[in-house]
């Protein structure tokens, strides 16, 4: 950065660089935001919750978190693509469970007693160290509390965590886990090889210049992979509460991403 004025980074109201991602992508965007509206439809106007079926209402849960795929079109939209992968592969991580919730009941409970077994954990961690944001959770709970979910725990035999693996596999979608979602957890954990991008290094070896610009090849097969994963997580739905399938919107983006593919291969 040459001044003052490229010290607020992405904050930077707009952005010559938004206007580029936004063109060079706009069919990608624009499927995007219609997957998104059928989606909100599929769940706010077709999907009937009913009181008391555990399954049905996690499911519906579920499927809002898979929704939060808008957070990855909108950082994509600012060139943030690293962060755009984070919060995609938070949304596969939810389409894993959502798929699993749906396919049997089995699947459900075990979710549900992982929950309880996880929330005692963090109380645990909570009541051990003393930071701002364990503070609430530390003092939500009595101690008799605290006995009563220990004791929920041992009964309920959720001594074991359940997988994000694991949800992969029951969500049918293990080849997903092996292979998109280890790439998406790269820009997660802020590898060496993600974080080299951002230094030019000359031909002696030495940092030249600090490149803080977006990535802006790598939008589009972010988009496509994320419309992808929100349609899987549909199926889900469609399933849990016997709707037909969203088959127009998946022959559309295999469409797009047919056509992409062939592009690519033959870029005259």
């Amino acid at each position: 950065m040459e001044s003052d004025t490229g010290l607020d980074g992405f904050l930077t109201e707009n952005l010559p660089f938004e206007t580029e991602v936004s063109r060079t992508n706009g069919m990608a965007f624009n499927l995007a935001r219609r997957i998104n509206r059928e989606c909100h439809s599929l769940i706010f106007n077709n999907a009937e919750v009913r009181n008391r079926d555990g399954q049905s209402m996690l499911v519906a849960a579920l499927f809002l978190r898979v929704l939060q795929f808008q957070a990855g079109i909108l950082l994509l939209g600012k060139g943030l693509v690293a962060s755009g992968k984070v919060a995609i592969r938070a949304e596969l991580e939810a389409v894993f469970a959502v798929r699993a919730i749906a396919a049997n009941e089995a699947n459900f409970r075990a979710f549900v007693n992982d929950d309880l077994r996880e929330r005692l954990d963090l109380i645990k961690k909570a009541r051990k160290y003393d930071y701002p944001i364990l503070l609430r959770l530390r003092e939500a709970i009595s101690d008799e509390d605290f006995a009563q979910l220990k004791k929920q725990v041992e009964g309920a035999g959720a001594t074991k965590k359940v997988t994000t693996a694991a949800l992969s596999e029951q969500a049918e979608l293990h080849h997903l886990y092996v292979s998109a979602y280890s790439i998406l957890s790269r820009a997660a954990h802020s590898g060496v090889r993600e974080l080299d991008a951002h230094l030019i290094v000359g031909p002696n070896g030495e940092v030249q210049e600090i490149d803080y610009a977006p990535e802006l090849d790598g939008v589009k097969d972010m988009l496509l992979t994320a419309c992808d994963f929100i349609l899987l997580g549909s199926d889900a739905v469609c399933h849990q509460f016997e709707i037909s399938s969203f088959a127009d919107m998946r022959r559309e983006l295999s469409k797009v991403m047919a056509d992409m593919e062939s592009s690519r291969q033959d870029p005259q």
